[in-house]
């Protein structure tokens, strides 16, 4: 299903000797309309401004009553800023599908020397993106009189960004002209126009419109000799097309110079790529301009950052926050991802953020906080740099990995005293930082094999056979032959966010203001433990976040109780079989060097249902037969207890 999609800012340039000037502010009496679960306010076109509806197509149904006939309408948007706009819009999402000759047509004006004609466009959608083409005629303003070739070809709007676009009326000079702007899409969605003008461009203004790594992300740091990959965006607002121009960087000490090439049209776009060698540790104030040769506005050429040369190359994990819900019918994809991922990288941090007073294992602050990150649910946020969909999360991670993580996490092992956990955190830093970068340590809380029997646990499920007979398989199901919904007794749920302790953006003061390359910075953090969480499946993960980039840029997480009695080789290849078991199980085991071991049988609230043995096992392999034939069907876990710690294997039981 197709999403009507619009909440961007708008930039307009100025205009200029201009002859035709079209903000779509006067279009007389505007109404509102139903328009699929919402509404809008819709008008007419200007006067002097006509339309040709030349497919007679019907809109789709949520679209019909604002469109009815027109080819082209009016509408009132507001902005995310609040700030309201009048455009011009038409559609190509018909019902039947067809393919649109929608044509906006202009009033007669007479081009002078220099002028261009410039609009700005969006599509709704960036899945079902409209394009469009121009015409210009100069023998009246009916459709049947724009008899040349198209002068603006465009395939694809972006759904991004307003699209300033610019067309050379130099062929035109002193005759009148009417243009048309069509929108000649195959079932796309919707195209916005606005600021249609005339405008007389300077010959040459190339300017520096973006920048990145931005200061404080993980980017903007590297050990000596390092190298900064800094990318962005050049734009050509002159009349002249750019081939060669030349970006500078001075970071207080030096200036380099990089030449580039390229094919930069009139208001078209261009990027540049180039390569900074950290010279020293410590902070590089960065100013990076672009020269080109005629260039008569230096306003817009500069742009400022800062980099920062490292002492030594933290260890880096990555954090991957799933937005996700039981409501969500293609949130299993989420899950089969997250747990596919974690098996192959499972010492990085994985969070799965629900969503909505309808699911019982939200976290109102959590879920809040990510809700600025994604569109759409399942989402995955990467460091909260990078949001995709789930099915992405192996290249979001691989992009990633390689994240410079500003400072070594390390996580004792967290303490439980009555209903208070504590966990106490270092952060070894490897650069110095001024005070305005805010870095915060935040913890969070998550808990696997989550089961309740309530509704609420149910998972909705559109990969069932009984709806869309889509395949997915893992993290524990086979969707597409399960039910829609699966049942909340066949749902057990991994790395629930339990809490994120005082803030989505970490505690403030929990890292000094302003820190020391090579110094470390404590903090301890303490929470309740709700009756409802089993600690036994429980982790504590820390999060460095930069609240001045708004990244999670490295982090570290411990068991609440030991579980790796393998790190310290003490106990190794840890198997059952069968399982499922029915009646009975044989766990086996390695033990390195002989020691007393207590096995013990644990359901998922964390009870001890069945004592399994606790004894001296000798060095070598071993066995011990577990009884399972009065124990009912579910998933239990067996844990393996030594001095040195504890290490678990999960068992399912099936009758």
């Amino acid at each position: 299903m197709k999403k009507i999609l619009l909440g961007l800012s708008l930039m307009i340039a100025a205009n200029t000797q201009a002859q035709l000037n079209q903000n779509f502010s006067s279009v007389g009496t505007i109404s509102s309309v139903t328009v699929g679960t919402g509404s809008w306010m819709v008008g007419g076109l200007p006067s002097g401004w006509t339309q040709y509806n030349g497919d007679g197509f019907t809109p789709y149904t949520s679209l019909a009553a604002a469109f009815g006939t027109n080819a082209w309408i009016t509408r009132e948007i507001t902005y995310s800023s609040g700030t309201k706009d009048t455009v011009a819009v038409s559609t190509s999402w018909y019902t039947p599908a067809g393919v649109a000759n929608d044509w906006l047509i202009s009033p007669s004006f007479t081009p002078t020397t220099g002028q261009w004609l410039l609009f700005d466009a969006l599509a709704s959608n960036g899945s079902y993106p409209d394009g469009f083409q121009v015409k210009i005629s100069t023998s009246g303003g009916n459709y049947t009189n724009f008899t040349s070739a198209a002068v603006l070809t465009v395939a694809a709007e972006s759904a991004t960004s307003w699209v300033t676009h610019a067309v050379n009326l130099s062929t035109y000079v002193g005759q009148a002209i009417n243009i048309a702007i069509i929108n000649n899409s195959n079932d796309m969605e919707l195209l916005y126009l606005n600021n249609i003008r005339t405008t007389v461009l300077p010959s040459a203004d190339l300017a520096l419109m973006s920048m990145t790594p931005k200061k404080a992300s993980a980017q903007a740091y590297a050990l000596v000799n390092g190298a900064i990959s800094i990318t962005g965006a050049i734009k050509n607002f002159g009349s002249s097309t750019v081939t060669n121009y030349t970006v500078k960087l001075n970071d207080g000490t030096t200036t380099q110079s990089f030449p580039q090439t390229g094919n930069i049209l009139p208001y078209a776009s261009g990027t540049y790529n180039i390569s900074y060698t950290m010279p020293s540790v410590g902070l590089k104030p960065i100013k990076m301009w672009v020269e080109f040769t005629g260039d008569v506005n230096q306003t817009n050429d500069t742009l400022k950052n800062e980099f920062i040369g490292a002492t030594f190359a933290p260890t880096h994990l990555n954090v991957m926050e799933e937005a996700t819900g039981t409501w969500c019918g293609w949130c299993p994809r989420g899950a089969v991802y997250m747990d596919s991922v974690h098996k192959q990288y499972p010492n990085d941090i994985y969070v799965a953020v629900h969503n909505s007073t309808s699911d019982p294992m939200t976290v109102t602050t959590y879920d809040n906080g990510l809700k600025g990150f994604v569109s759409g649910y399942p989402s995955v946020v990467m460091n909260r740099i990078a949001t995709d969909d789930p099915s992405k999360l192996f290249t979001l991670y691989t992009a990633n990995k390689t994240n410079f993580g500003v400072a070594d996490i390390t996580v004792a092992q967290p303490t439980v005293n009555g209903t208070t956990l504590t966990v106490k955190a270092d952060a070894k830093f490897a650069i110095s930082a001024p005070s305005g970068y805010d870095y915060r340590l935040a913890l969070v809380i998550t808990e696997d094999k989550v089961h309740g029997t309530t509704a609420g646990y149910n998972q909705t499920n559109y990969y069932s056979s009984t709806s869309q007979n889509l395949a997915l398989s893992g993290a524990g199901h086979n969707w597409q032959t399960e039910a829609n919904p699966v049942p909340a007794a066949n749902m057990y749920y991994d790395f629930v966010a339990r809490d994120i302790v005082n803030s989505f953006n970490g505690v403030s003061g929990s890292i000094p203001a302003s820190t020391t390359a090579g110094s470390t910075y404590s903090y301890t953090f303490t929470w309740t433990i709700p009756s409802t969480v089993n600690l036994n499946n429980c982790k504590a993960n820390v999060i460095l976040i930069s609240a001045l980039s708004g990244e999670a840029q490295n982090g570290a997480w411990k068991t609440i109780y030991p579980t790796s009695v393998n790190s310290i080789n003490a106990i190794e290849n840890v198997t059952i079989f069968p399982n499922p078991a029915s009646t009975t199980a044989t766990l086996n085991f390695n033990v390195v060097e002989t020691k007393n071991i207590t096995i013990e049988l644990y359901d998922q609230l964390g009870r001890m249902i069945l004592p399994v043995a606790n004894q001296e096992f000798t060095a070598g392999s071993n066995q011990v037969q577990i009884n399972t034939a009065n124990l009912a069907a579910g998933i239990y876990n067996v844990k393996l207890q030594t001095e040195n710690g504890v290490t678990t294997q999960r068992l399912t039981i099936a009758k």
